[in-house]
């Protein structure tokens, strides 16, 4: 059976050292830093690691969900515990595709076509870009009739209100006129059409209806080539999944379970390594331990170690 224990604090993390005397201590790091950094920029306890972060089992969940996205059509399911990083493994992989994540967080109260309203909400049409467009190869008069991508744009190409809201209106009544009928339909195109890709998160907190409404609507999604992430801390959503015919063969199932001893002392070492500080194996060894299959515990226990000893920042 695995052993768990609540998420360490800061302070927590730095006392684990100190739980008997024959553990090893901070005076087993020696560091020093050859450039001025933020610590908390390389052992990330909020946001996307970069210098710490960890391809797990060489990097099979990457390669699994990237297959899985490069199919077009299919459900990607990321499942496991919470804090094991199936947020950090999908921006991994969309940032590698250029792809911007279109998110949904779900709660209790959050119905089928509130998702589905929040997800054209949240479009950022400034960051996104069509797919098809390849600047590179395209004339200055064929740039010139490349559409401008907004609410008019949008209203326009979907069969659902095309036409009843024209290019000459302007973006506030076609993003009023997308708002009041938000559905799939709406959706589907812009997914299709640009570099955005659909991700919804907490998908256990829905109401058990709601979740068998928004798997009713998932085959909308397959039918037009448009893939879907959806993250859950249960095997819930892949029962609903395989009880869906119309879903059968459009589902990949990537499993985010607990790390292995080997890849959460791999953090601590490319940290440590990074900011050339020495630290024995022994300690490495130690806070991947205590980690309890939780790379968020990693990073804080390393941050904590360090900013102990006063440091804030690296420093030449």
């Amino acid at each position: 059976m695995r052993r768990t224990r609540p998420h360490a604090t800061h302070l927590e993390a730095a006392n684990i050292f100190d739980k008997q005397k024959s553990f090893p201590t901070i005076a087993y790091l020696d560091h020093k830093f050859m450039a001025k950094e933020k610590l908390s920029d390389v052992f990330k306890t909020v946001g996307q690691p970069t210098i710490t972060y960890v391809k797990r089992a060489n990097g099979r969940l990457e390669t699994q969900l990237n297959n899985a996205l490069n199919e077009r059509g299919v459900l990607c399911l990321i499942t496991g515990p919470s804090k094991t990083g199936k947020t950090t493994l999908y921006r991994e992989v969309l940032q590698h595709r250029n792809e911007i994540p279109l998110i949904v967080r779900c709660d209790k109260s959050k119905t089928c076509d509130g998702i589905w309203k929040q997800a054209l909400k949240s479009v950022e049409f400034d960051r996104l870009e069509l797919k098809t467009i390849n600047t590179a190869k395209k004339t200055s008069g064929e740039l010139e009739l490349t559409p401008k991508l907004g609410w008019a744009w949008l209203a326009e190409i979907s069969a659902k209100i095309k036409g009843s809201v024209g290019y000459e209106r302007s973006e506030n009544e076609a993003r009023r006129r997308v708002l009041a009928e938000p559905g799939p339909e709406l959706l589907i195109p812009l997914l299709k059409e640009t570099n955005c890709t659909l991700v919804i998160e907490d998908f256990h907190y829905l109401d058990e209806l709601q979740k068998i409404l928004i798997f009713q609507q998932w085959k909308q999604f397959i039918d037009n080539e448009v893939s879907v992430i959806l993250l859950g801390t249960t095997h819930r959503a892949v029962d609903i999944a395989n009880s869906n015919k119309d879903l059968l063969g459009r589902i990949v199932q990537v499993d985010v379970g607990h790390w292995e001893h080997k890849d959460l002392e791999r953090i601590s070492e490319l940290g440590f390594d990074h900011l050339e500080v020495k630290a024995a194996k022994s300690v490495r060894s130690l806070i991947a331990v205590e980690a309890a299959g939780l790379p968020i515990i990693v990073q804080q226990t390393c941050l904590a170690l360090l900013t102990a000893e006063g440091v804030e920042h690296s420093e030449k």
